[in-house]
């Protein structure tokens, strides 16, 4: 599990790295998947600087096969 607390992104405006934020503001019909977990594995980051947006996936773990 992902410590985003924890966590700082960046991206790079020319030379300048610039500190993005987590965001709830912006998300999508997956973001509200049951089947997914209620977006526990999806956040949102937002550039303090120019508002770009990426997003951190964290994918669910395989089901364990049957031996």
């Amino acid at each position: 599990m992902i410590d985003y607390q924890n966590m700082k992104l960046m991206h790079y405006h020319g030379d300048e790295a610039a500190a993005m934020s987590e965001t709830t503001s912006h998300h999508d019909a997956a973001s509200h998947d049951l089947e997914q977990g209620v977006g526990w594995h999806r956040r949102i980051f937002r550039c303090n600087t120019c508002d770009e947006e990426v997003i951190v996936e964290i994918q669910p773990p395989e089901p364990a096969a049957n031996a």
